[in-house]
């Protein structure tokens, strides 16, 4: 026999040997011990699991469950509560579960282990060599399948894993109730060592937290995307002044106190509005707000010969147009305002705001039965749009997500497109003269005027590689075409 075969025999029959004593000592066979490590390593992964699941539950939807009667998602509601108890229990379970497999497997497998690495029995250090083996054999066991695996598990899926845990967790919670308690105790002693408050909560949310998690809603579509803009725009609302959302005084609808009752039912008859505001002298005089009811209320009276618009004013709600567009909106609800006059730094007339307007800044246009249809950017070709010369600067963006100014020119002292524009320009154009205007990439190309004031242009996003210039020359000579065909027409 060669010395291949003597040593497979001498290992075999050490095995043996060492299985008949272990058989008359009364050691359980290998497979019992390997079956009680595997059982320890299930409980430490349960327990670990558990503890990820109920972390990462939506508490507001458990606690409406309980609220409605729900008796799985009271037992839950219970752990999210006392998170102290619940944790306590946790890692008394996933100690003593590791603590178990690790000593079990190093009491009855080292020693079968030693025993095939040195049949002899003669080399001192095998025994230790053994124990070392089987602890990081276990220890990478217990970390794989009974850490990361039920965790991961845990997190994909925290309200499954949780219901299905739940009733045995609440059976550990009282059976470990005793030691939990005085672990507890024991923990708030060490923090009050520290002077820390083990009831202080640190989980504040940030608005950018919230930016994300409805972004990823968004792409992952659970979120609608009008209600992800719906909420961005809550958390600007605050940030924009009364001067970025109102009515132009140039575009604001007014009667003068001295007008007569035809007057007053002509602008309330074809401006359609319920409210106007009124001047004496001029706009930068606003002496009262008219009201259409009144004037209702007013002709049910039967005063018509003795018509006074004074007389039916309501007092102008006056606000400064930096006045952030949050604390309007709570003055005007809370004095029941529905319009208010934006006073500028030297105490004129800078525009009109009403409750319809910052509701807007949250929900988007409202049209009613009165409103024009006409929408500020209209496309009309690839990358062509019609603009209405007020469309603020932001709404643009909103239409046009790549459309964006640069850092100083957000700096600028303009809100509107056709503001930019007279910035670029550098004048105001003449009124059948339709210049153009370069800001990076897009073009911008004046065609309506009304008055002073720009009321439509045309916008081209050219091609980001195209020198500004060699493209405003070329779209130049195709508008200067157009306008020849329209004179030959």
């Amino acid at each position: 026999m060669d010395d291949g075969g003597c040593l497979r025999t001498i290992i075999l029959s050490s095995v043996n040997n060492g299985a008949q004593a272990s058989g008359a000592a009364g050691v359980n066979p290998l497979w019992v011990d390997i079956v009680i490590i595997l059982l320890f390593i299930f409980i430490n992964g349960f327990f670990a699991g558990t503890e990820m699941a109920i972390i990462n539950l939506n508490d507001n939807r458990i606690q409406r469950e309980a609220e409605e009667g729900n008796k799985v998602a009271r037992k839950l509601l219970y752990f999210i509560e006392n998170k102290g108890n619940f944790l306590a229990t946790i890692q008394l379970g996933v100690t003593l579960a590791g603590f178990l497999s690790s000593a079990f497997a190093g009491d009855k497998l080292a020693g079968r282990l030693s025993a095939v690495i040195d049949p002899t029995g003669v080399k001192p250090y095998v025994q230790n060599l053994s124990l070392i083996l089987i602890t990081v054999l276990i220890a990478f066991i217990s970390l794989v399948f009974g850490e990361l695996v039920p965790k991961q598990v845990a997190i994909s899926y925290p309200e499954q894993f949780s219901r299905y845990v739940v009733g045995i967790t609440r059976f550990f919670d009282v059976i470990f109730r005793p030691f939990t308690k005085f672990l507890n105790f024991v923990t708030r002693l060490v923090l009050k060592i520290f002077r820390i408050d083990p009831n202080a909560s640190t989980q504040a949310v940030t608005e950018e937290e919230i930016r994300m998690l409805l972004m990823e809603g968004r792409d992952s579509g659970s979120i609608h995307a009008d209600e992800t803009l719906m909420i961005e725009n809550i958390f600007e609302f605050d940030d924009k002044e009364v001067s970025e959302i109102m009515t132009h005084r140039t575009n604001v609808c007014a009667l003068s106190v001295d007008s007569d009752y035809e007057v007053v039912v002509d602008v309330a008859i074809n401006e359609r509005y319920s409210r106007i505001p009124v001047y004496e002298e001029s706009i930068d005089n606003i002496v009262g707000v008219f009201h259409i009811k009144d004037l209702l209320l007013y002709l049910a009276g039967g005063h018509e010969e003795a018509f006074n618009l004074r007389s039916l004013l309501r007092p102008p709600y006056l606000t400064p147009e930096t006045k952030h567009v949050d604390e309007l909106f709570r003055e005007m609800q809370n004095a029941n305002i529905a319009l208010a006059v934006v006073i500028d730094e030297y105490g004129g007339t800078s525009g009109i705001v009403t409750i319809e307007d910052l509701l807007e800044e949250i929900v988007g246009n409202i049209q009613d039965e009165y409103d024009d249809e006409q929408r500020e950017v209209i496309r009309v070709a690839d990358n062509v749009y019609m603009v209405e010369g007020l469309t603020s600067i932001d709404d643009l963006a909103r239409y046009i997500p790549e459309f964006k100014l640069d850092e100083e020119d957000e700096q600028g002292d303009y809100d509107t497109v056709a503001g930019l524009v007279l910035d670029i320009l550098g004048r105001i154009p003449e009124e059948f003269e339709h210049p153009m205007a370069a800001y990076k990439n897009y073009l911008f190309r004046v065609m309506a005027m009304d008055d002073n004031r720009i009321a439509r242009l045309k916008m081209t996003i050219l091609p980001v590689d195209v020198n500004n210039d060699e493209s405003v020359g070329k779209e130049r000579g195709k508008d200067k075409e157009r306008d020849r065909n329209k004179e030959h027409d």
